[in-house]
Parts: C-alpha cells; structure tokens; sequence
C-alpha cells in the first residue's frame, strides 16, 4: 500500500496571501499543510500558536503538521491538540525530557515526531527513536548542477532507518527539503514516506505540475 504523502511547508509561501496560498496548493494535490511554529516568546516567529486556528479552519479537513521551533509545555501542545493539529514535531534541543514531551503530545491525541536539522546529531537520539511515530530529516541543499542529494543526507536517512528497522513501534521517516522528481526515488528505496517541500515549490509557481511529478514517481515505485 502506498502511504507515501506531500507536505508543503506553508511558511515558505506567500505569507500575506496565506488562504490562496493554502487554497492552491490543496488543489494541486498537497496531502498536508505544514507549519513551522514557534511560541510567543521565540524572537524570529514564522507563525505563532494563535494562528494555527485560521490555518485549520481555512485548511478545514485536510492533515496539519506542525513543527514546534522553542520550548515546549503542555499549554502549547493542547492548544495545538484543539485545533485538530495531526502530527507535532520538536527537536531534542529544545527540550530537556524527550520522553515526557513526546508523551505530553499523543497524550493529547496527536502524532509525535522528532526533528533534526541538518546538522542534528541522530545518533545521540537514537535511542528515542521507538518512542515517536516519525522522524523528520532536514536535508542539506541539493547540488546545483542535476538536484542530487549529497551523500551526508543519504548517509543520514539510511542511518535512520537502520535504526527504525531494529526498534519496536515502527516510526516513518519524513524529510524536508528540495525533493524533487529527479532525487525522490532514492528516498523512497531509503523508506521515506513523507516529503516536506516548500521554496522550490512556490518558486516554480506551477504547484500542479510539481506535485503531479511528485506523486507519479510515488505511484510507480509503489507499483514496481
């Protein structure tokens, strides 16, 4: 069965167009909109916590996940669980119990993930991994000549499934970044299922053209 989802990372879109925004790429095919949120108190605030509302009630029933980008407390959590938020991530650095948090979040009745950026040290939080129901790789910028991922991501996605394929609960593997038609395929033989893309999306401007490409490698790797 094919499980495989596109996220698009709203924030990179046009922010004070935000509902066409949503609007076009619902229709383009996107199977998640998602935020990167940080709380009232972070400084460089993409979106805050009080605007998941709106982007909930404009998105009505499709899947919303949200990245927490600062300190996170129970507060934050329900508020988003309110919301119908699905999925919320956080990265180990922003907490100081990963496994309370992680609790605190399906205890509110959502999916928990844990996030790395590029430079995130998974192997110091491998031992979480069975706590989570995914993993989220930011991936580094793909070479500029023919879009290919470096060999640090591939190295980094393999590790984490490597690992997930020993732990029990089975967590999948999401990956942020410049996926695109030419690269996704090695990503989908690494078991990734969940692919955020965002700037070189809404610099492309056919959001149809680029998530149909998407979706048809999607299709036949799963039929192959």
């Amino acid at each position: 069965m094919n499980n495989s989802l596109i996220h698009v990372s709203i924030a990179e879109g046009d922010l004070l167009n935000l509902s066409d925004e949503i609007d076009r790429t619902l229709l383009a095919g996107a199977d998640v909109i998602h935020l990167d949120v940080l709380n009232d108190q972070g400084r460089s605030v993409e979106f805050r916590p009080s605007f998941v509302n709106v982007i909930r009630e404009h998105a009505k029933k499709s899947i919303v996940s949200v990245e927490l980008g600062a300190v996170i407390d129970k507060s934050n959590i329900k508020a988003l669980a309110e919301e119908s938020v699905d999925y919320i991530s956080f990265s180990p650095a922003v907490v100081d119990d990963i496994s309370s948090a992680a609790k605190m979040i399906k205890d509110c009745g959502c999916k928990a993930g844990l996030s790395f950026d590029f430079e995130g040290d998974m192997e110091k939080y491998s031992t979480f991994f069975d706590q989570f129901d995914f993993v989220n790789i930011s991936l580094c910028k793909a070479e500029a000549n023919d879009g290919n991922l470096s060999g640090k991501d591939l190295a980094k996605v393999s590790f984490a499934k490597n690992i997930i394929d020993k732990v029990h609960g089975d967590p999948s593997i999401w990956v942020a970044g410049e996926i695109t038609s030419k690269n996704i395929s090695v990503l989908l033989e690494l078991g990734v299922t969940g692919f955020i893309i965002g700037r070189s999306l809404f610099q492309s401007q056919d959001y149809y053209t680029m998530i149909a490409g998407l979706k048809k490698v999607i299709r036949s790797y799963a039929m192959s």
